[in-house]
């Protein structure tokens, strides 16, 4: 039995993209780019990481006599969100090389979509924001 050629591609997607994955973070960890407490989609971090610290925080500016308020923003879908010319400008702005900021604006610019709706398709539109999320292609 022969493989859909798509999980090939699928397979070396996923390698490649955590070889990038760990380059960018290397050089973002290299040139101290990463705020100490970030705690999303870093080894050693998690979302209760982020809370302690933040409520440690909180606890210690209380114990001090301060008050502390805090807004929260939940931004729903919030990698659809993200605009390509913002993001391809804050890689250039840390300092990434060119080649790779080439790479990752080739990754992002030119792709389309469309929507499936039982056989009935709409046409295709420029997707101008939003990047890709691990998806494994659909093999026809």
């Amino acid at each position: 039995m022969q493989l859909p050629s798509c999980l090939y591609f699928s397979c070396f997607s996923k390698i490649f993209e955590r070889v990038v994955y760990d380059q960018v973070e290397s050089y973002l960890k290299e040139h101290n780019l990463l705020y100490n407490f970030q705690s999303g989609f870093r080894t050693g971090f998690s979302t209760d990481t982020c809370l302690i610290h933040l409520s440690d925080f909180i606890r210690f500016q209380m114990d001090s006599g301060n008050f502390v308020g805090m807004i929260l923003l939940d931004l729903q879908k919030a990698f659809d969100t993200v605009d390509h010319v913002i993001l391809i400008s804050k890689l250039e702005a840390i300092g990434l090389g060119h080649d790779i900021v080439l790479w990752f604006k080739s990754y992002l610019c030119d792709r389309q979509q469309l929507v499936d709706v039982s056989s009935t398709h709409s046409s295709f539109s420029k997707v101008t924001c939003g990047v890709p999320q691990g998806s494994t292609p659909y093999c026809f």
